[in-house]
């Protein structure tokens, strides 16, 4: 088929843990399975982007989750959307494309390094390189009908129900300055929201276990907020609403400044 598999015994869940409510993490099962559910996955996943970038309108919708097919139709049944397919190609495709560089394909580059149980034998969170670099979190699939369809993020547990109730999800956050930098974000500790603050050294990037809330209509977002320097001892605060990104980062700091990879919604300074 044109591609390679590498699959990892798994020995941790993620760059970080979340705290309180959080989204569930997958366990480190390893089954015989493993082998046969990477090819499949990274095949599938190999279509799904390529789908992505042609804005293959059919490959695409006939590659997602029943809970994408429910989500779509109830955007566009309460009148939210008129074109929720569209809408969904268009922005998983920029943030693909600014995460990694637009391709003809993605077969050659695209590779599954680790699957993971999640106590579902029909949901699992696959983690895989880019070219060899670490694509941020994992990607979620599940069994429908003896095939795997790509959900992206964990499926919730209604299917319809909101994303916002899985509670906190890994933010990517990265820092591209030389000097130490702090962002803060709306986290769920126990069943209290609190800000929780992100400490970064020079350059780093850090992983923040923020709270979900909803995006538009089906997107989950963390809600990020950033302090910079006005000048005469003054200093303002401003609210970031950040899309979700699948592919890459989510939240850029500079130093004195800060912006999201995909907003979904405009600044706010408090």
């Amino acid at each position: 088929m044109g591609f390679a598999v590498g699959v990892l015994l798994a020995t941790g869940c993620g760059p970080t843990q979340n705290e309180g409510k959080t989204e569930q993490q997958p366990s480190n099962t390893v089954t015989a399975q493993n082998t046969d559910d990477a090819a499949l996955a990274q095949a599938t996943l190999v279509r799904f982007t390529n789908a992505l970038v042609k804005q293959d309108r059919e490959t695409v919708l006939s590659l997602l989750s029943s809970e994408w097919l429910e989500k779509f139709e109830r955007a566009e049944a309460t009148g939210e959307m008129t074109d929720a397919l569209g809408t969904f190609i268009k922005r998983e495709r920029s943030k693909l494309i600014k995460s990694v560089g637009e391709h003809d394909s993605f077969a050659n580059g695209l590779r599954a390094t680790r699957v993971e149980s999640t106590g579902n034998a029909d949901v699992l969170a696959v983690s895989f390189q880019y070219e060899g670099k670490e694509i941020p979190r994992p990607i979620y699939f599940v069994r429908e009908k003896g095939e795997l369809r790509v959900n992206l993020v964990q499926p919730t547990s209604g299917g319809v129900q909101a994303q916002a109730t899985a509670g906190n999800s890994n933010y990517k956050v990265q820092n591209h300055s030389n000097e130490n930098d702090t962002a803060s974000c709306r986290a769920y500790q126990g069943t209290n929201t609190v800000i929780i603050n992100g400490y970064l050294a020079p350059n780093e990037t850090i992983y923040m276990s923020c709270r979900n809330t909803t995006c538009d209509v089906f997107w989950d977002a963390g809600v990020f907020y950033y302090t910079e320097s006005i000048g005469n001892n003054l200093y303002r605060r401003t609210k970031y609403t950040c899309d979700y990104n699948t592919w890459g980062t989510d939240f850029h700091v500079y130093g004195n400044s800060a912006h999201c990879e995909e907003n979904c919604a405009d600044p706010e300074v408090q």
